[in-house]
């Protein structure tokens, strides 16, 4: 029996990989604290500077549709935001949702911040270097927080 922690945009390789997995919340910490995943959701914006906004306004409500999302769950695996979708029979009795909402409910919103994207090579990186007994689990996150922000220093200084 083998464990990943990951997101819905895996589903569909692990089922064309014919990988039997099922979707489940993440163990609780020694302590019996449970963990609080960041939780992330994705949409769409339209450019301050396009000539076309009315028909970009258009595609975006489409394309946010309960009908759209709950396709693309379908054909996907991407979670909906879109709260109604989430009302869909394909949804409704989706175990793998089900396990998904589960955990998304002790999450916290990620922040919104350009700075994010320095956090997740560095964690990326210390998790491998712990896994493959590089490093100590406390040496490979400390090296990660330095990375971190080292990096977070860089962008500001770029500004």
């Amino acid at each position: 029996m083998g464990a990943t922690i990951n997101g819905s945009w895996v589903l569909s390789d692990y089922r064309n990989a014919g990988i039997d997995y099922a979707v489940g919340l993440i163990p609780p910490l020694a302590d019996g604290d449970v963990h609080r995943p960041l939780i992330t959701v994705g949409g769409w914006s339209i450019s301050a500077f396009s000539d076309k906004k009315e028909q970009a306004a258009r595609l975006i409500e489409f394309l946010a549709s309960e009908r759209v999302v709950a396709r693309v769950f379908e054909d996907v695996g991407t979670i909906p935001a879109h709260l109604g979708a989430l009302q869909h029979p394909a949804m409704q009795s989706d175990p793998d949702l089900k396990g998904f909402a589960e955990q998304s409910s002790l999450g916290i919103p990620s922040p919104n911040i350009p700075e994010m994207v320095a956090v997740w090579q560095p964690f990326t990186d210390a998790v491998m270097l712990a896994l493959n007994g590089t490093a100590e689990p406390k040496v490979a996150l400390d090296l990660a927080v330095s990375d971190l922000l080292e990096t977070i220093e860089d962008l500001h200084r770029s500004k």
